[in-house]
């Protein structure tokens, strides 16, 4: 059985409170993509959009992040310098995140990383399709899972898959045994059984869910891969 998260690139506080309010009772985690212009091309929320105040509302404790008493919370940190904006994000209540290779240099990472696990909550570490499997080594005795991009584009809804992909799941399996293998981007009916089978145990998807006629439905086909 994969885990399910579903993902949200918000262009506003609301679309966060509205994404999750649909999400409740079918997942337990989700996921909000946080990107700001300079390590992707793409400007989310807070960094750019509606409800300016509503970020720093939630750092004052004036307002939470919706429905944290029932989901989970995974922050995938598509932003250079990532240690920047750690505290805040874990003050907000964080449960989980993900860091991605080339955000900032390698000792930085591991060091926000190593902050992130002594919260006692998670992080993963990102790859792209034309990133080296051998990148990765320095920080899985940290990480708690790897996330392998469905494609070099990342910070965009709707993004096609990287058939690549495959052979760098075989590739992580080969090099670091039963590490815990995330998938992004390209998440969909036809490449997820692909992807459970390689040995991909966790599929986050954004569009794959949030544009299906019927998201219970959706949500299920993958939780029963």
């Amino acid at each position: 059985m994969a885990e399910i998260v579903p993902a949200i690139i918000p262009e506003s506080f609301e679309e966060i409170e509205e994404k999750v309010s649909q999400v409740l009772g079918l997942t337990d985690t989700v996921s909000v993509d946080i990107t700001d212009g300079l390590f992707t091309p793409s400007k989310s929320w807070p960094f750019e959009g509606k409800d300016d105040h509503a970020f720093q509302n939630l750092i004052d404790g004036n307002q939470k992040l919706p429905h944290a008493e029932k989901i989970s919370y995974e922050i995938d940190m598509m932003v250079e310098e990532p240690v920047k904006y750690i505290s805040d994000w874990l003050q907000i209540g964080a449960e989980a995140f993900v860091l991605h290779l080339g955000s900032d240099t390698n000792e930085s990472l591991l060091e926000t990383m190593e902050r992130i696990k002594n919260e006692g909550k998670q992080v993963g570490i990102a790859i792209t399709p034309s990133e080296s499997i051998e990148d990765l080594e320095v920080f899985l005795p940290i990480a708690d899972f790897v996330q392998i991009m469905g494609n070099d584009k990342i910070g965009y809804n709707g993004i096609s898959f990287d058939e690549r992909v495959y052979q760098k799941i075989s590739e992580v399996k080969d090099m670091y045994g039963e590490v815990t293998i995330s998938i992004d981007i390209g998440v969909s009916r036809e490449t997820a059984p692909k992807l459970v089978d390689a040995g991909a145990t966790k599929l986050v998807s954004g569009s794959g869910i949030y544009k299906s006629e019927d998201i219970k439905t959706e949500i299920d086909f993958y939780k029963n891969l």
